[in-house]
């Protein structure tokens, strides 16, 4: 009987002994799931500051664009109230005698572009 008992108290013994392993693990299973998570969180902060400062620049890009389209359309606005039919014309033949072979090619595909509109 003493040895049953002395086996029962063996067999208690390393049932604790495998219940504190079993402990220690599964509370470093959740200290690790817990320095993923707080890091998958960081990473998240991290990557949403770099989607906002992207689309900052990208605001600051199409506000700039903006705003030179639209300076650019005051300037041709303002060209056409200040020149009248003549000087439209002289500015564009000086245009032309400045850059012939660009002219000449724009002439070309303007007038490819009209034969076939005209053919269909």
């Amino acid at each position: 009987m003493a040895n049953v008992a002395k086996e029962a108290h063996d067999v208690k013994a390393k049932a604790q002994e495998t219940a504190h392993e079993a402990k220690d693990v599964v509370t470093a299973g959740v200290e690790k799931a817990k320095e993923l998570a707080s890091a998958g969180v960081d990473k998240a902060k991290e990557l949403g500051r770099a989607a906002l400062d992207r689309a900052d620049d990208a605001v600051t890009s199409v506000g700039s664009g903006v705003r030179t389209v639209g300076d650019t359309i005051e300037q041709g606005g303002r060209y056409l109230e200040e020149r009248d039919l003549g000087g439209m014309a002289s500015d564009f033949g000086s245009l032309i005698r400045r850059n012939p072979v660009p002219a000449v090619l724009v002439g070309i595909c303007v007038g490819f572009l009209l034969a076939r509109a005209f053919r269909s």
